[in-house]
């Protein structure tokens, strides 16, 4: 984590990949290939080339993640009635003897 005054004196905190990563539940890794994709926005780069990450930026993407995952498993459950194309699953009846 990054202590780095602003223009007006104040402190703006920033994360690294790694820290970002415990936050969102992934791999430092992962948190580079999300600032890539343009999901995670880069506040500031160190001399080294080292991303870092405003804390505002990390949790809005942990919610915009967390309201997708919701999202899916809500929709899990019209989908078991559902076969692999999204064709309705009928009942064969039973066979006669």
């Amino acid at each position: 984590m990054f202590d780095i005054p602003d223009v007006e004196h104040e402190t703006l905190r920033l994360l690294e990949p790694t820290d970002a990563g415990r936050v969102l539940g992934v791999s430092a890794s992962r948190v580079r290939a999300l600032a890539d994709e343009g999901r995670l926005k880069v506040a500031a780069k160190t001399e080294r080339g080292l991303r870092l990450f405003t804390p505002d930026d990390v949790e809005r993407l942990k919610a915009e993640r967390e309201a997708g995952r919701q999202a899916r498993e809500a929709g899990q459950g019209s989908r078991a009635l559902l076969g692999p194309a999204g064709d309705r699953m009928l009942q064969r009846p039973a066979q006669s003897r």
